[in-house]
């Protein structure tokens, strides 16, 4: 990496992390340092004005921010449809995952947006993918109280029986939450 005069910082070659997926590799860019994270930034804001400005100068989709979020996760967990259909029109990458292993589908459902879980199914986003802890989208939506999330992703088939990594299943997260458990156990059967 080098620098000129002005502090524009160009990038020359970035490698994949080593323990990176296809989805993960970086894509070399030259970015004033004022504008680095902008599209992730401008998503987390919901401001679709800022998004479309950022697209237009040629910034890559997939531009990763705090925690290697991408605009598109900051869109699902704001519910921003607008933002997410336009990202998706330029081929965000629906399944990227963020330091910890959430996707936008993770992000929607923590926060409860059934429409946005719909969406992001209908884009090709992977139903039960587990995050870093062995958390899917569905467990979050119950952890969360989202009735309505849960009933978006056990009507699409998510599968309640799959554990995370301290052998909690879809099931067991959901005792307790009387307005939950009879849908989460519907999709058990």
């Amino acid at each position: 990496m080098t620098c000129n005069r002005r502090g524009v910082m160009i990038v020359v070659v970035m490698a994949a992390l080593a323990w990176a997926a296809p989805d993960h590799i970086a894509i070399a860019q030259s970015q004033e340092p004022s504008s680095l994270l902008i599209l992730p930034r401008a998503a987390e804001r919901n401001d679709f004005d800022s998004v479309v400005s950022v697209m237009q100068r040629g910034d890559y989709v997939d531009t990763e921010g705090e925690d290697r979020r991408t605009a598109l996760s900051f869109a699902a967990a704001n519910g921003n449809m607008q933002i997410v259909d336009f990202l998706l029109g330029h081929q965000a990458g629906v399944d990227r995952r963020d330091r910890f292993g959430n996707t936008a589908l993770h992000w929607a459902a923590m926060n409860g947006h059934a429409d946005m879980i719909k969406r992001l199914l209908a884009a090709g986003a992977a139903i039960d993918r587990q995050n870093g802890e062995g958390t899917t989208p569905l467990m979050y939506a119950i952890t969360n109280n989202r009735t309505l999330a849960v009933r978006a992703l056990v009507d699409a088939g998510a599968d309640v029986h799959i554990q995370d990594y301290t052998g909690h299943d879809a099931l067991s997260w959901a005792q307790g939450k009387p307005t939950i458990l009879p849908i989460v156990q519907r999709g058990a059967h």
